[in-house]
């Protein structure tokens, strides 16, 4: 499966000799999430967005985030194909969208 990132297009299978020099820092920080997924990390740090006050840093687990990505893709019956993502990866409600393409 190939994933583009903006104007940067990689296979998951090669993703970690893929080289991220001439991404800019959002690129870099999608690029690193799916390496993280991909690697199998059990957990993953992100912020809240501060909607209730200061922006927190949360840890969640793996398998939280992929018990949530699932009810979410049931919910709104998404099939495996295109994600566009406009959501920063630092912030909890992208990895929703972003692991299950990285698991593909």
């Amino acid at each position: 499966m190939k994933i583009t990132i903006n104007k940067y297009t990689f296979n998951l299978l090669d993703i970690k000799g893929f080289n991220t020099e001439a991404m800019n820092g959002y690129e870099k920080e999608v690029f690193s999430l799916i390496l993280k997924w991909r690697n199998n990390d059990s957990e993953f740090t992100f912020h809240t967005s501060g909607s209730t006050g200061i922006p927190k840093t949360i840890t969640a687990s793996r398998s939280h985030l992929e018990a949530s990505a699932k009810r979410t893709i049931d919910y709104f019956n998404i099939n495996s194909g295109t994600i566009l993502n406009c959501l920063s990866v630092t912030h909890i409600g992208c990895l929703l969208y972003t692991s299950d393409a990285a698991d593909e």
